[in-house]
């Protein structure tokens, strides 16, 4: 187990510590991503006059929210959540289970199989806000940041947060004597991260967090696709076999 040793080798073992891998992905799989996104979410809200056909009364489940956003009256649109099923998105299926590999890896975890449960995409408008939440019904969840054009511009107005797995740590907030040492801070309460399009982050799926599309953009500032904040996420469940034989967790 990972330990930090101080100068008069005293020692301190991290011994919850909670993993959020991520990768950057090149910039074709992030174009192609966003013109496959773009397509199906066009196919569906073709305009405000046009918001209705064949897609909805066949294939939505909740009309609602497509329509909602299409005419205006809210800030965040999610798709469905079966695009693993469509084979436009394919390809990022496989990059997540690459990624999730690798997650097994720095977790020392050994998984016999997965199933990429749900899969959508969220397109934010200016001030568009997923508040706190986790993914229940899941062991990993995940996001790919396909556009963030604040992300890039101003790298201090991070878009996602992350919130301490245990609640108690709000209990009490000491000082820190060293703000640049953030590994050391064990008692903070969240951590934003400035994730650039391209990024795919990986996380377990009880680590609660937020996102935000509300910040200035200036008194000019006109939504169009190239400036609109969009997001795939995804939850991965267990598939086969899981826990050690024997034990009250095997299933």
């Amino acid at each position: 187990m990972s330990k930090i040793t101080d100068k008069d080798n005293y020692n301190c073992v991290p011994i919850f510590p909670t993993p959020l891998i991520y990768k950057d992905l090149d910039k074709n799989f992030t174009k192609k991503l966003k013109e496959t996104i773009l397509k199906n979410f066009h196919s569906i809200c073709k305009s405000t006059h046009t918001y209705f056909n064949n897609y909805h009364l066949k294939d939505y489940r909740d009309l609602t929210p497509v329509i909602q956003y299409c005419k205006g009256n809210e800030l965040v649109f999610q798709s469905r959540d079966d695009l693993s099923l469509n084979p436009d998105f394919k390809f990022v299926c496989e990059a997540i289970t690459e990624c999730f590999k690798h997650y097994c890896s720095f977790c020392n975890i050994d998984v016999s199989g997965i199933v990429i449960h749900s899969m959508w995409y969220n397109i934010y408008k200016d001030k568009g806000l997923n508040p706190r939440h986790c993914h229940p019904n899941s062991l990993v969840s995940g996001v790919f940041i396909v556009q963030d054009v604040i992300a890039e511009t101003h790298p201090e107005s991070v878009a996602l947060k992350f919130y301490h797995p245990n609640n108690a740590v709000s209990v009490l907030q000491p000082k820190y004597k060293d703000y640049g040492v953030s590994d050391h801070n064990f008692y903070i309460n969240s951590f934003a991260i400035n994730a650039l399009p391209g990024t795919l982050l990986m996380w377990p799926s009880f680590l609660e967090h937020s996102v935000s599309n509300s910040f200035y953009k200036g008194e000019d500032y006109v939504e169009t696709n190239d400036n609109i904040r969009i997001s795939l996420a995804y939850n991965i469940m267990l598939k086969g076999e899981a826990g050690m034989f024997g034990t009250y967790y095997h299933f």
